[in-house]
């Protein structure tokens, strides 16, 4: 899982959504995986894989623009692909590419800002109306 900072450069402004944190623990949670590497660069190296012995290099269907282009993953996935350990994941179930998840938080906005208007609404008349209770 590559460092904040790297996809940054890689991705724009804006990205990633998801922390280091988040995104490490997010890919930890797929039932195929092992080990997280954290902090990797954004190039797959010969002696990345050596030194921690990777088996194999994954990625999904979903390419998302980068500033350099398509170029940005061929050089990314280069030494992978060249010694045969690169495999691309081409099923999936639904859709949850960055984009598709930005758009339907996007599109929940002003309903969840409406929950969240009426809690807020609930919580004051809360605090308005509460009263002191004696023990007895």
């Amino acid at each position: 899982v590559h460092q904040d900072s790297v996809v940054g450069e890689s991705k724009g402004r804006g990205r990633p959504v998801l922390g280091l944190w988040e995104r490490s623990l997010s890919v930890l949670a797929c039932r195929h995986v092992d080990d997280v590497v954290l902090g990797a660069p954004w190039e797959v190296t010969r002696d990345m894989i050596k030194t921690f012995n990777i088996q194999l290099v994954v990625h999904g269907p979903v390419y998302s623009a980068t500033t350099g282009g398509p170029a940005d993953y061929d050089r990314s996935y280069r030494v992978a692909k060249e010694l045969g350990m690169f495999r691309e994941v081409s099923e999936r179930a639904w859709d949850l590419s960055l984009d598709v998840l930005i758009q339907r938080v996007a599109a929940e906005r002003s309903s969840m800002a409406a929950k969240h208007a009426r809690k807020a609404g609930q919580e004051a008349l809360y605090y308005q109306q509460r009263s002191f209770v004696p023990e007895a």
